[in-house]
């Protein structure tokens, strides 16, 4: 009975599809409620008694903040569209405009799985990555994350597609290494080889 319901839940979730007018609401206020989290988790860390202005915990508020802002610019995206929509059509209008319009050039598959079958996928990426980083550190695990995040949000599974997120994340991964372990001294999840 509990696993017939769990499977319920489970194809629910798995066929739940944010419709495309809704999509900037639902991506703003899950970024939102993320970077509230990650900026509420940064004052866990104990000041260090070096008062100085840029601190451990100074880069985390800060790209926190970023993304607390890009997420607010999307909610207030959907607004105005909703808006700028609703502003000078009549019912009748709104609907030929509607029927007029063709679905997106897109296949369908490639829809689909972008907008079903993706977010869970990215959700399961991030918990590995987490997982890795502490296993194999910061360097390698984000060069395996990037490598299979990149095709999955581009939903292109070429080898093209692979070798070109490999590469994007051996330099991306380097650069922040360098940038952040080298340049500000901070402490970043490593291996037994020091990266």
């Amino acid at each position: 009975m509990l696993m017939e319901v769990k499977m319920k839940l489970i194809k629910k979730l798995i066929n739940f599809e944010i419709k495309a007018e809704n999509s900037d609401l639902a991506s703003g206020i899950f970024t939102i409620i993320v970077a509230v989290l990650a900026f509420c988790a940064t004052f866990s860390h104990s000041s260090s008694s070096l008062q100085s202005v840029i601190g451990p915990v100074t880069v985390p508020r800060l790209v926190s903040g970023i993304i607390m802002l890009l997420g607010a610019v999307l909610v207030v995206r959907h607004f105005a569209r909703r808006r700028r929509a609703g502003v000078g059509f009549t019912v009748r209008e709104k609907t030929e405009t509607a029927t007029a319009v063709p679905e997106q050039e897109k296949p369908l598959d490639k829809m689909k799985i972008f907008r079903v079958i993706t977010p869970w996928c990215c959700f399961l990426l991030i918990a590995i990555y987490i997982f890795l980083m502490r296993k194999i550190g910061f360097t390698l695990a984000s060069v395996f994350y990037l490598t299979l995040q990149i095709p999955l949000l581009s939903v292109d599974f070429s080898k093209k597609s692979f070798l070109k997120a490999f590469v994007i994340g051996i330099i991306a991964s380097v650069i922040v290494y360098l940038i952040f372990a080298q340049g500000f001294g901070l402490q970043l999840p490593s291996n037994d080889w020091g990266f």
